[in-house]
């Protein structure tokens, strides 16, 4: 047997432990870093250009299409948009190609064509959300920086993303849509929200599904801007971190993503667990329990931490009540550490935009993770209200029904 005090020693050297994120620090060295993206000096944040203003509902109305590139599943949508409202006429659903193994870029762009085709129709403009790095251009299109979420397409650095698209429904037959407008999902997320409360400035968007990433309205640049919060790095970091990025498709790349992202959330249990058993913290048999199982995902830890059935791939594994408190406590431990990195995150955009009680911020979540994972919105939303008073910022918020598809929709009749 044990004690607890043994597991919270080795959660600390993991840096794992609740208190080895210093809120009030991380979101001063976040809006540090946004400052740095935006002058052009060295930063971990792109702060990438969207080219898009803050939407006035009343002047968007016609037929649009949407897609929703992400990391998991693609999205399409026809939508009909009166004076900013979106009613969604039909839609389609798949997996990204390039999830399941490398893929062409040809065949990537011919994947999503053939899935967007049945749902454009003649002379519907296109929105293009994209939840991976790039660089928007002044025509609104992007070029692709990088992809993450572990998608592996050849040789698309580089590519734009709408001309590729345009190109690939030629090749493929489908219509070809003369307005197209490539935007990331946070972006889109963010422009929903903005178009439910008529007010720009004050607008947060927070996507964390899959993947994670903010994007904000910056008054002086007059536009939202893509932070691409999925590259910050400073934050302490420990061995379970450094094997997940070691086993990704971009190691030393999107390390905030990869401590908050339910992509990696539960292959970050399961590193901790194995690194537990190796100290001797765990059971014999769970220890070879832990090594035979071959992933583990973010929906189970939320189950584990939930008290339902999905957890029971990780409660089977344990063969007494020592076993149980230590599982219990890594699990714990790791979605502590995301609640306060991302309630860190938006609180340094806060920071940053200036959003005080006179002027708050409205942040919007988008995401299964935020959304779907136990208790992880409630634990942002307390670390939120106790930053608050740390650093004098304050905000609201809220989560709009399909914004992604909404946003991108918008995007795509927004001159």
């Amino acid at each position: 047997m044990h004690s607890d005090g043994q597991t919270d020693a080795f959660l600390r050297a993991l840096h794992l432990a609740p208190r080895c994120v210093d809120m009030e620090e991380t979101a001063r060295a976040f809006a540090l870093e946004m400052e740095r993206g935006l002058s052009g000096g060295s930063s971990s944040l792109m702060m990438l250009k969207t080219y898009l203003d803050a939407p006035r509902r009343d002047a968007l109305s016609g037929s649009a299409a949407a897609i929703d590139i992400g990391g998991t599943y693609m999205r399409a949508v026809l939508a009909e948009v009166r004076e900013g409202r979106a009613e969604l006429k039909r839609q389609a659903k798949a997996f990204v190609p390039g999830l399941e193994g490398p893929v062409a870029k040809d065949a990537f762009f011919d994947a999503v064509a053939r899935h967007l085709a049945p749902i454009l129709e003649e002379g519907a403009a296109l929105g293009v959300a994209f939840s991976h790095s790039a660089e928007i251009l002044p025509n609104r299109d992007g070029r692709v920086l990088s992809l993450s979420k572990e998608i592996r397409v050849e040789d698309i650095e580089g590519a734009e993303v709408c001309r590729e698209l345009r190109a690939a429904l030629r090749r493929t037959g489908g219509p070809v849509p003369e307005r197209c407008v490539l935007l990331n999902d946070t972006a889109a997320v963010a422009l929903a929200a903005a178009a439910e409360v008529s007010e720009g400035d004050g607008i947060v968007g927070l996507v964390l599904g899959t993947g994670m990433n903010i994007c904000y309205y910056d008054d002086t640049m007059g536009m939202f801007i893509n932070t691409e919060a999925a590259g910050f790095d400073k934050f302490p970091r420990g061995r379970a971190d450094q094997l997940v990025d070691e086993k990704s498709a971009t190691p030393g790349q999107h390390l905030l993503e990869k401590a908050a992202a339910g992509r990696y959330l539960g292959d970050l249990v399961l590193s901790a667990l194995r690194l537990a058993a190796g100290e001797g913290l765990l059971s014999q048999s769970c220890r070879e329990g832990l090594e035979a199982l071959p992933d583990l995902s973010a929906r189970q830890v939320s189950g584990l931490l939930a008290g339902s059935a999905e957890g029971d791939v990780l409660r089977a594994l344990c063969r007494d009540s020592d076993d149980e408190r230590v599982v219990l406590a890594v699990a714990e431990a790791v979605v502590e550490r995301a609640a306060r990195l991302i309630a860190a995150a938006i609180a340094g955009v806060l920071l940053r935009k200036g959003a005080t009680v006179e002027r708050p911020g409205l942040v919007s979540y988008e995401g299964g993770t935020i959304l779907g994972m136990h208790a992880l919105r409630r634990r942002v939303e307390a670390h939120l209200e106790r930053l608050a008073g740390t650093l004098g910022v304050a905000c609201r918020t809220t989560s709009v029904e399909d914004a992604v598809i909404y946003g991108a929709a918008l995007a795509a009749l927004m001159e």
